[in-house]
């Protein structure tokens, strides 16, 4: 039994639901009991696949067996919902969860901040934040970082930096992860230096930014049509041993071309073949219509 159990959590971590399902019933097959582990491995197998019908299904074939569902099972079955953004449905469940007098966890209401976040909705991440700190939990960092997302993604950048400036008033430490939401709040809100701004502020707090951070900061200044700024962070990025990809290339190529610059835009594209990546019809569009613009050949 422990060596399936091992197998379904295997396959659960890794998203196959299929294979999951699979040997769920060879267990059943060899004459043995699935436990609330097995059902649980099935469950969090469904999540990773977003998929909250099946979850809903395991946990009643759960129920059926005479089992118990702990805050696991719950908070699992609320996660496939969430992970869609659908807080409706992973509300329901935090109140069955309640109704089941199952004592929900900082993952509950963390699954809830974030389900809010991936739906824009900051009103609905602050009122859970705000039932967690009621019910005597402490936030951490994941959970300040979910209200910032949520007020990120509703384009509400000086409301996300308001609870940052809460999150370190209350001695919680941010991540490389609430210094990348606000950086990404200020390139949706077309304020790219400020974008900058909170990625030198991550280095300054010992962290390391990553090729996404500096991508993040590359790409606002590109659609803001600063490519000579786009370009120093680049740089920037090189020379923290970061190595940008196709995609970064085409956002710099891009903007040097709609600024006119055909001599910079070509001189990214040689970097970029130096580097042994391949252009993608992106790039060449980008070159032809500065060839274009400037009537050269």
């Amino acid at each position: 039994e422990v060596h399936y159990n091992t197998l379904l959590s295997s396959f659960a971590r890794a998203s196959d639901l299929a294979q999951a399902r699979c040997w769920f019933g060879r267990l059943q097959a060899a004459g043995l009991k699935a436990n609330d582990v097995s059902y649980n491995a099935m469950l969090h197998a469904c999540a990773k696949k977003q998929d909250a019908a099946q979850a809903q299904e395991w946990f009643q074939k759960m129920l059926t067996a005479r089992l118990n569902p702990g805050a696991f099972s719950f908070d699992v079955v609320m996660d496939a919902f969430a992970q869609r953004g659908n807080i409706e449905g992973a509300e329901n469940w935090f109140s069955r969860m309640v109704q089941a007098n199952v004592c929900p966890t900082i993952v509950s209401y963390n699954t809830l901040i974030y389900a809010s976040a991936r739906a824009a909705k900051p009103v609905s991440a602050v009122r859970w934040f705000q039932r967690l700190t009621d019910s005597r939990l402490s936030p951490g960092t994941a959970e300040y970082s979910g209200v910032m997302q949520a007020f990120a993604k509703a384009a509400k950048l000086q409301e996300a930096e308001e609870w940052f400036g809460r999150m370190v008033k209350d001695d919680v430490a941010p991540n490389m992860m609430s210094y990348a939401t606000l950086m990404h709040a200020a390139a949706q809100a077309q304020q790219p230096g400020q974008s900058e701004m909170w990625l030198h502020s991550a280095v300054g707090a010992s962290l390391d930014p990553d090729f996404v951070s500096y991508s993040i900061v590359l790409n606002a200044y590109s659609k803001n049509g600063d490519p000579a700024k786009a370009q120093r962070v680049l740089n920037d990025m090189q020379q923290q041993r970061l190595n940008p990809d196709v995609v970064t290339y085409n956002a710099l190529i891009n903007a040097w071309a709609k600024a006119g610059d055909r001599a910079s835009a070509e001189a990214v594209l040689q970097e970029m073949l130096n580097r042994t990546l391949e252009p993608t019809l992106k790039t060449y569009n980008s070159l032809i219509n500065i060839c274009a613009k400037s009537g050269a050949g």
